[in-house]
């Protein structure tokens, strides 16, 4: 399931007022935006050290990663 069917699936459950307040947590964690996912990406060099580029590729960016992509969190 790709994050935008789960976004879907949990507004189908909210209320307006809810659906409304989840799109704006949703644009407050606009990870379309690069400075967001740079700084992503030092939190979790700094979290995970041991984390390899393509680990962090994957927590960044997980709908780039494997399907199995769960066993990083």
């Amino acid at each position: 399931m790709k994050l935008n069917e789960l976004h879907l699936k949990l507004l189908e459950g909210m209320t307006p007022a809810e659906q409304a307040s989840f799109r704006e947590g949703l644009k407050a964690l606009n990870m379309a935006d690069p400075a967001d996912r740079i700084a992503l990406r030092e939190s979790v060099k700094r979290l995970r050290p041991d984390f390899s580029e393509a680990q962090i590729d994957i927590f960044v960016n997980p709908e780039a990663g494997p399907k199995n992509a769960a066993w990083i969190i």
